[in-house]
């Protein structure tokens, strides 16, 4: 889907009915968030309320809504990286096709939100390289995310993600740039598949598909 779609559009799939919409509307694939899904199934805002086996129950609800390949969020792997690995085969067992890891230091909360925290590079380096070994399929699509840009700054976060994908992972989400001159530097500092992440409310400007791809972005999550 990321090779056919130029870019991918990932509408956020909530529950299983939407997810059966967005395959009706005739979309590649779905992005399942934790935004979401903690806000459709328990009416709580995403500031880390919610454990995994909420979540990968309301995961696993949705998928039966829909053929489609799914991202799903997976938070900071709900803890140490025995966590992550329980976490990238449970989903991978339940037939999702990509997974996103982030660095925030639990609890987590919303890319968008002010107050975040992230963990120590070597930590979140340890994450991805056991989400990438351990992953029962080789094709599970592994993207690292990094929240560094609204604790330490763009170059804190674009050498965060250097370093991850030199851990494995095959894509990378730089969350919440907050300016045009900031998505291009992040579009075109790497040669692999880049997530964004249009939120109305949100940090970021809000641009067409067609001007995320031209910045370099493979892929656009509308949560």
């Amino acid at each position: 889907a990321l090779d056919s779609e130029q870019p991918l559009i990932l509408f956020g799939a909530y529950d299983a009915l939407s997810a059966r919409l967005i395959e009706m509307a005739g979309c590649k694939a779905c992005f399942i968030s934790g935004f979401s899904v903690v806000g459709s199934h328990f009416a709580v805002p995403d500031v880390g309320l919610r454990a995994f086996g909420d979540i990968s129950s309301a995961v696993q609800e949705i998928l039966q809504g829909t053929d489609l390949p799914a991202l799903v969020d997976a938070d900071d792997g709900y803890g140490d990286v025995k966590n992550v690995v329980h976490t990238v085969q449970t989903y991978e067992r339940m037939g999702v096709s990509a997974i996103m890891i982030e660095d925030q230091a639990w609890p987590k909360r919303c890319g968008h939100m002010v107050g975040k925290k992230v963990v120590p590079v070597e930590q979140m380096e340890a994450k991805v390289r056991a989400a990438c070994a351990e992953r029962i399929n080789p094709d599970t699509f592994i993207f690292a995310r990094t929240d560094a840009r609204a604790v330490h700054g763009l170059d804190d976060a674009l050498r965060r993600a250097e370093r991850y994908l030199k851990a494995g992972a095959d894509g990378l989400f730089i969350e919440a740039p907050e300016t045009i001159e900031e998505l291009a530097t992040v579009g075109h500092s790497f040669d692999v598949p880049l997530l964004a992440n249009p939120l109305e409310g949100g940090r970021s400007p809000i641009l067409s598909p067609s001007e995320y791809r031209e910045l370099g972005f493979g892929a656009i999550g509308y949560g």
